[in-house]
């Protein structure tokens, strides 16, 4: 588990290897605790969103364009590396 360099006070770490227990290479989880919507900057890669502030899955819900995602406020996020 990595944590990822992002502003305080979100939240994000990258779990690399995990191809034993799924599908995906890693797995991003990032929080937003403020009231405001946030962007992130992603690790380069192909991320796909798995979970966000209205829907949760195992199949991905849209895909991440330029390594960077918005966050709702006061929400969590999963994204996969396929």
């Amino acid at each position: 588990m990595q944590f990822l360099p992002i502003q305080k006070p979100l939240i994000g770490w990258n779990l690399q290897n995990v191809e034993e227990y799924g599908p995906w290479k890693s797995i991003i989880v990032l929080i937003n605790p403020t009231k405001t919507e946030e962007v992130v900057n992603l690790p380069v890669g192909e991320w796909c969103v798995l979970a966000n502030n209205k829907v949760s899955g195992i199949d991905p819900i849209n895909q991440v364009m330029n390594n960077k995602i918005k966050l709702a406020a006061i929400s969590m996020y999963v994204l996969i590396e396929a």
